[in-house]
């Protein structure tokens, strides 16, 4: 198994109620599974493998697309849209797909202050051509340390 999917597991499971841990999104045939987080909680190791700024103030958006009837294989996808503080100043900086053998993980990089709330508006495209899937999340974000 992949380092990234080693570590969406892991982060799932350890932070299941502190961090936004895996969520989803089921539309059509489509689940999307997405994941917050402060780089900080990644390795040294891993955020140089996936060239990740590690720091206090940056957060980390992992989207991965699959089919419902095809779970555990991804689907190539490309991802538009923004990540916007509550006064609307745009937080996304880094936008990019990884490949690892049949997964497809969206990196999305963005900077935040300690008790911002960002609100995350997406919409990921499946390679085939099919509807957009629309993501809409607000999160409260936390500085590690603070």
């Amino acid at each position: 198994m992949t380092h990234l999917r080693w570590l969406l597991i892991g982060m799932g499971l350890l932070f299941g109620g502190l961090a936004q841990a895996d969520q989803t999104v089921e539309q059509g045939p489509w689940v999307l599974h997405y994941m917050t987080m402060n780089t900080t909680e990644l390795t040294p190791e891993i955020a140089r493998n996936y060239d990740v700024d590690r720091s206090k103030k940056r957060g980390l958006l992992m989207l991965n697309l699959q089919r419902r009837d095809a779970p555990l294989k991804s689907v190539d996808h490309r991802t538009e849209g923004t990540i916007r503080n509550l006064i609307g100043q745009t937080r996304s900086e880094r936008t990019r797909n990884v490949v690892e053998g049949d997964a497809i993980y969206t990196l999305i990089e963005y900077r935040y202050s300690h008790l911002e709330t960002l609100r995350f508006d997406l919409d990921i495209f499946p390679g085939d051509g099919s509807a957009p899937i629309k993501l809409l999340f607000s999160q409260q974000l936390f500085t590690p340390g603070r």
